[in-house]
């Protein structure tokens, strides 16, 4: 979210919610990976909002983990979800 930690941790959550009902609702076993989209970016908006408070409470043991897994999520597994094809 770039806003706040209070604003990634309320659209992660809200993420996750709809990540978890849209698994749900797949209905083939090839539509989960594209079903599970809004639950990683519901995840990654919880690592953004951690990060946040990495840097407002100088927690350099939170911080380093948390920038590694944001790193994860905006470089890697961007990657893959551009490379997924439904079958």
């Amino acid at each position: 979210m770039c806003f706040s930690a209070t604003a990634s941790f309320i659209a992660g959550i809200s993420l996750s919610v709809l990540g978890v009902a849209t698994v749900k609702m797949a209905g083939r076993k090839a539509e989960i990976p594209f079903a599970m989209i809004p639950l990683l970016f519901g995840a990654q908006q919880i690592v953004e909002g951690m990060l946040w408070l990495s840097f407002r409470f100088d927690a350099p043991l939170l911080n380093v983990p948390m920038t590694y897994l944001f790193t994860l999520f905006s470089h890697v597994l961007g990657q893959c979800m551009c490379h997924f094809r439904l079958a």
